[in-house]
């Protein structure tokens, strides 16, 4: 979500709030997020799917793992088995100047003290843009990070993606959408590369189980009548906890104070470059308006000309023509008068512009 870090002790004692935004203008969905009246609701109102609320309630280390578990068992259908759980953990890019990312809850499954199988959960309640792409850029990131240099490939381990959404990412209405890649040309081919992207919908009604409903209902709505089975209950516990302790309803505020101001950083940033984008296009139009009518006098003069020259052709050619069959001079100006509309005067200049002796009438 990369919106906020809020650290508490294990007796719930604030340690640190440090607002994490490593570049507010390249998040413009943090501004469109803003714009809603989610982050205007208070600290009581807020659901694990809120940014704020999932960060704090996976702040200590016990939560974090309770958290984790049943969300993972449930978007899965499995129990889990040892797993070392890392909230808000973040990877920096492969070289200077390359975007990292932060990955609300990362999961290490292990077997035998060996890492099998790495889940990254992430909740999102605004309108996520370019949705698999940010997918694909986390499990790329998070694989630099799993195999040591030389280490065989088949020891990378699994990779899982579970992404929470209170509205359907596809149109489909299904409760879970399961990405796995496959061979195009046949699919009984089994390509099995170890990822699995599950995205699942809080409003839908195809597919899925009554858990997991009972699990998007509760993550998208943290209300006690909502902890409808004893793991929900350890959630709500969990929630209840964060919005009671008083130095997080602090945390809140300023919380809301730096998302404010990311709001406003990521708008002006906006701003400008839409008046940049206006500029531009404004100068794109009047260079393509100015190129037409270049071009256009410019065509209308090469045509005008080579129509010239044209003419000037074929009336030399007739004169001569008429001056070979014995024509005098007063028929020849009405001849030309005749086939190309021109004056006496004008008719008269083109016979002097011919190298012929044309006898006169008179």
């Amino acid at each position: 979500m990369e919106m906020g870090c809020l650290m508490i002790s294990s007796n719930n004692e604030e340690i640190e709030k440090t607002p994490k935004y490593s570049n507010v203008a390249e998040d413009i969905e943090l501004m469109q997020y803003s714009k809603t009246s989610r982050n205007k609701r208070p600290l009581k109102d807020l659901s694990l799917i809120d940014a704020f609320m999932f960060e704090a309630s996976t702040e200590r280390i016990q939560d974090a793992e309770v958290v984790a578990r049943i969300i993972a068992e449930r978007a899965i259908g499995q129990k889990l088995g040892k797993i070392i759980v890392e909230p808000e953990k973040s990877i920096r890019g492969i070289d200077f100047g390359r975007r990292g990312v932060r990955l609300d809850l990362f999961i290490s499954e292990l077997d035998n003290e060996k890492i099998v199988r790495v889940y990254d959960i992430e909740p999102n309640n605004y309108n996520l843009k370019n949705l698999p792409k940010r997918d694909r850029y986390n499990q790329a990131l998070s694989d630099v990070k799993l195999l040591d240099s030389g280490a065989d490939f088949e020891q990378l381990p699994d990779y899982v993606s579970i992404w929470i959404l209170p509205d359907d990412p596809f149109d489909g209405e299904r409760m879970i959408y399961t990405v796995k890649n496959m061979v195009t040309e046949d699919t009984d081919i089994v390509y099995n590369d170890g990822i699995k992207r599950l995205f699942l919908n809080a409003k839908g009604s195809v597919g899925g189980n009554d858990e997991l409903r009972a699990l998007l209902n509760y993550i998208c709505d943290s209300c006690e009548e909502n902890a409808t089975d004893p793991d929900l209950k350890k959630l709500h516990n969990i929630v209840k906890d964060v919005k009671q302790n008083r130095k997080v309803g602090e945390q809140y505020m300023h919380y809301m104070s730096w998302e404010e101001l990311a709001r406003l950083q990521a708008e002006k940033s906006v701003t400008e470059e839409l008046k940049s984008n206006i500029k531009k296009a404004i100068t794109d139009e009047i260079t393509r308006e100015v190129t037409e009518e270049v071009t256009k006098a410019v065509t209308e003069e090469v045509t005008k000309a080579v129509t010239e020259e044209v003419m000037k052709a074929d009336v030399a050619v007739l004169i001569k023509t008429c001056v070979k069959l014995g024509a005098m001079k007063e028929d020849i100006v009405k001849t030309l008068m005749d086939e190309y509309s021109l004056t006496q005067e004008q008719a008269e200049s083109r016979i002097k512009d011919v190298s012929v002796t044309v006898i006169d009438n008179k």
